[in-house]
């Protein structure tokens, strides 16, 4: 049975589904359905969520690509601006049986501006999508302070 088939026999589908479709974008847009965390958590750090890697890894019994999980932190430190961060993370990659790492570790200690985000590019597309943007956070800081909240999640 295709899908175009249950269509032709069920009407009513043509206007519920496009239009349940459109329900949910909309929630989502609106933040309704967005999860929040709190304001009050303490930030994350590298160390910390390798420490969880390891807990979920020894809770559930799994095997962990600990050399990726690395390398992410030395990316991280990179972009944060931590060289010798990065370094200390590449070489446990390396130790964790990464080799590829070696050379991600020569790359950070020469030219450690490489996981510097770089500027948006400024084409016509990407200034219109910022105006939508804009309007968008615009029309959500109006709302909030006209006393409308978003659900948060507790």
């Amino acid at each position: 049975m295709s899908v175009s088939s249950i269509f032709l026999r069920h009407h009513a589908l043509r206007w519920i589904v496009p239009t349940g479709v459109a329900g949910i974008v909309a929630l989502t847009a609106s933040g309704v359905l967005s999860a929040q965390a709190s304001p009050d958590l303490p930030s994350r750090t590298a160390a910390q969520l390798l420490a969880d890697v390891e807990i979920v890894a020894r809770r559930h019994n799994i095997r962990v690509d600990r050399g990726r999980h690395e390398r992410w932190a030395a990316w991280m430190s990179l972009e944060d601006g931590h060289r010798g961060r990065a370094l200390h993370h590449y070489a446990r990659a390396i130790l964790a049986g990464d080799v590829a790492s070696v050379g991600r570790a020569a790359v950070a200690a020469v030219y450690p501006q490489i996981a510097r985000r770089r500027p948006l590019r400024m084409d016509e597309w990407t200034l219109e999508a910022q105006r939508w943007l804009d309007d968008l956070r615009q029309a959500r800081s109006d709302a909030d302070r006209n006393g409308s909240e978003r659900q948060q999640w507790q």
